[in-house]
């Protein structure tokens, strides 16, 4: 019988089992180390949550109310002073009511977290304050909201 390579026929259609499978393709290994690659790097980032991380949440946080009750202070004219407490700490010389991301005591995102300094820090009325150098501690990590008065607060 003559092969016959006609539109529909297959070419060496018979193949043995052994031929038909040996392994699998490129595609499909690179396929399968890209999805284990990305579910090790998605379970590491779940699991990070380090001091570090918290103390950067806190700081990021507390800059943030910083400039808010310096601003308020400057546009209301009233001296605003932020005060460090026991657990946290709290603004003293808003109006009354106060804003809300600003009234109230605060605390801490962590209780093992430390501040200095103890002593209150005015945040207004003058458009230029004292410096200020807010140092904040948990456990190793440490960061500082700094500011020589003219400028708005940084981190450090």
């Amino acid at each position: 019988m003559t092969p016959t390579l006609a539109a529909g026929s297959e070419a060496g259609a018979v193949r043995s089992a052994a031929a038909r499978h040996r392994g699998f393709t490129l595609l499909e290994l690179l396929v399968t180390l890209t999805v284990i690659a990305l579910a090790t790097a998605g379970v590491g980032w779940a699991l990070r949550d380090t001091d570090e991380d918290r103390l950067d949440q806190q700081v990021v946080r507390l800059q943030a109310q910083l400039e808010a009750a310096r601003g308020l202070a400057r546009a209301l004219g009233a001296p605003i002073q932020w005060r460090r407490q026991a657990d946290g700490y709290a603004f003293e010389g808003l109006p009354s009511p106060a804003p809300d991301g600003l009234a109230g005591p605060h605390r801490w995102l962590d209780a093992r977290l430390q501040a200095r300094p103890a002593g209150p820090v005015a945040l207004g009325p003058e458009p230029m304050i004292a410096p200020l150098r807010i140092e904040l501690t948990l456990g190793n990590a440490r960061r500082a909201l700094v500011s020589d008065g003219w400028q708005p607060v940084a981190i450090e």
